[in-house]
């Protein structure tokens, strides 16, 4: 009864630690600002969807050795 009592406590603790769902993603739709949404248009035009995923692809290969702080990998990303 008390190993029930305190993993009902942890779970209670748990749970209103995390940031709910719906919240991200306001925070991340309220922190992007669209200044000229012609200027996204005449850009999203300019690539296909094979371009796209070749660099995924690449962007994500093993090539770039990670982007921990400090690898190698990280300083690959920023120049790709």
């Amino acid at each position: 009864m008390k190993s029930l009592i305190i993993l009902s406590i942890l779970t209670l603790i748990g749970s209103c630690a995390e940031t709910k769902y719906t919240t991200k993603i306001e925070n991340l739709q309220n922190g992007v600002l669209i200044t000229d949404s012609l200027l996204i248009e005449k850009y999203s035009k300019t690539i296909t969807a094979e371009e796209l995923k070749t660099n995924l692809y690449a962007f994500a290969s093993e090539n770039f050795q990670g982007r921990g702080v400090g690898e190698e990998g990280r300083k690959k990303h920023l120049l790709f």
